[in-house]
């Protein structure tokens, strides 16, 4: 699972961003 992230990372670095941000948006919005 991790080869295919560390793959998306590279060659979507936005689309890994844009992911990241979302995870942070749903934790943050679960969390409080």
């Amino acid at each position: 699972m991790k080869q295919i992230w560390d793959g998306l990372i590279v060659e979507h670095p936005i689309a890994s961003v844009i992911g990241a941000l979302l995870v942070v948006v749903l934790t943050c919005g679960s969390a409080g």
